[in-house]
């Protein structure tokens, strides 16, 4: 495994129900990992700090009682996303949102019991 390992996620729920509100998911998340401790910073200013090995389901956030390594490991997921050019959803090709699920998925979602 790297010394550092980095993760984006990009929520855009919008078109998947037209009738929900979705603006509390919208924000992107940046995550790195680095020895036993894992950070997550969300786009709306929150940020998470767990301790994998103690806490391999990510339940108890560390980041109040360790704000030094959230520190550090902010400033190396910086370092890092400065690597790329940053995502801008209103320059997305419109065929690539999400939308309807192609034919079958939904019957087997349903089967399966997630889709009502």
């Amino acid at each position: 495994m790297p010394e550092f390992a980095f993760a984006f996620l990009d929520c855009e729920f919008g078109g998947l129900d037209p009738e929900l509100d979705w603006k509390p998911w919208l924000r992107t998340f940046r995550s790195v990992e680095h020895q036993d401790y894992k950070l997550i910073e969300a786009s709306d200013g929150r940020h998470e700090l767990y301790e994998l090995t103690r806490d391999p389901g990510e339940t108890t956030d560390r980041a109040a009682e360790d704000p030094g390594r959230v520190r550090l490991l902010q400033r190396r997921i910086e370092a890092w996303a400065g690597t790329f050019e940053p995502y801008d959803p209103s320059k997305a090709d419109p065929e690539d949102r999400p939308g309807r699920l192609p034919p079958g998925i939904e019957d087997r979602l349903r089967a399966l019991g997630y889709v009502e």
